[in-house]
């Protein structure tokens, strides 16, 4: 990849996203959970939408943290 676009990649993400989810759940454990739905950026050239998932895990205190997240871009 390269050291330019490894340093580029943390880079705030553009104005105006906007996440919608469509279904949250988590296990009867409470340990971990997942959520999906859409996403639009409309700062992007050309703006960009499309589906997200997101794994979270909790820890022992309780706070819910992101173990994964991916988002496809809609064709």
């Amino acid at each position: 990849v390269g050291p330019g676009p490894v340093g580029e990649w943390p880079a705030p993400p553009p104005s105006g996203m906007t996440a919608m989810s469509s279904t949250a759940e988590a296990a009867a454990s409470g340990d971990w959970g997942y959520s999906y739905g859409l996403y639009e950026l409309k700062g992007s050239l050309p703006p960009q939408n499309g589906a997200y998932l997101r794994i979270w895990i909790r820890d022992a205190a309780g706070a819910w943290w992101i173990a994964a997240d991916t988002a496809q871009p809609a064709r």
